[in-house]
């Protein structure tokens, strides 16, 4: 017993292999962040980003402010904030947020929207080019980097991408029934992606595109 406790704490008192790196100080309590990330600048340095909510408390009622934080740069406050996205090369920032009821999307800095509701942001395989869906102006759209394209149903669900970033998948209401379509080269249609694999109807038909991680 007295070797295993003192090879336990040897163990615990070894220094790691490599020592990790300070990025700063938080400006919110650990438990309010939300969703944590890492930047790299021109002279790459490694700089923290994350989004967090404070809380404000007073007689009445509790006050929850969202902010997205960025090195030392403290962006806000705004009712409420998503998690944020980073672009695979470490330099893009992007979060969704809401602001007095409605939701907007936040590219380095520049507000796209309004919109009524809208998906979690995604990033397609290249790690640059961002996607999402939304419902805004009575309509829904799906946005893929600089392309709106107007979907045909005013629902949308939740987005997910084939490995190759080339298949974009979502679900639709309509009418209190849900149905999968698919956008593929610009053109939507009735299917979903099955394991990586995108199966979908035209004409009738029933098509198969294989993906890359797929069976």
């Amino acid at each position: 017993m007295y070797f295993c406790t003192v090879f336990l704490i040897f163990l615990l008192s070894r220094p790691g292999d490599a020592a990790d790196m300070l990025l700063g100080d938080l400006v919110c309590d650990e438990e309010q962040v939300f969703s944590w990330g890492v930047m790299i600048n021109d002279q790459g340095q490694y700089i923290p980003a994350y989004s967090c909510h404070k809380i404000s408390r007073n007689f009445s009622s509790d006050r929850y402010d969202g902010y997205v934080v960025m090195g030392k740069k403290q962006i806000g406050p705004y009712n409420s904030v998503g998690p944020i996205k980073i672009s695979s090369d470490g330099k893009s920032l992007t979060y969704s947020v809401d602001i007095d009821g409605l939701s907007y999307v936040i590219i380095d800095g520049e507000k796209m929207g309004p919109y009524e509701w809208m998906t979690e942001i995604e990033y397609f395989s290249d790690g640059k080019t961002l996607a999402y869906a939304a419902n805004a102006d009575q309509g829904a759209y799906i946005i893929v980097g600089n392309e709106q394209f107007e979907a045909l149903f005013q629902e949308l669900g939740g987005i997910t991408f084939s490995s190759d970033g080339k298949v974009l998948a979502y679900g639709i209401i309509s009418e209190s029934m849900a149905f999968n379509r698919v956008l593929i080269d610009g053109q939507e249609y009735y299917g979903e992606l099955c394991h990586d694999h995108a199966v979908y109807g035209k004409n009738k038909k029933i098509y198969l595109r294989k993906g890359k991680e797929g069976f």
